[in-house]
């Protein structure tokens, strides 16, 4: 399941996320390093991805942009 760009809020996205975490199906065994499947970190990981638009998006439509211009430290070679 694909969920960027598909429209849906952030109250869905929520309860997907809560849907995958509470699902036996996608925990790793006790004693494992992770503690869900990879393809439930995945589908987490867009779902992160998904808020985090549909977050721009709304800050854009206010006219309060997020600047993300990159690394604003220190900028020089010199050490």
């Amino acid at each position: 399941m694909r969920f960027r760009g598909k429209g849906y809020n952030n109250e869905q996205l929520t309860a997907f996320t809560q849907i995958i975490e509470e699902s036996p199906g996608n925990q790793m065994p006790t004693g494992s390093l992770n503690r869900f499947t990879p393809a439930a970190r995945q589908k987490l990981d867009e779902i992160a991805l998904a808020i985090t638009d549909n977050l721009a998006e709304a800050r854009k439509r206010n006219n309060d942009p997020i600047v993300t211009d990159g690394y604003s430290g220190r900028q020089t070679n010199r050490r």
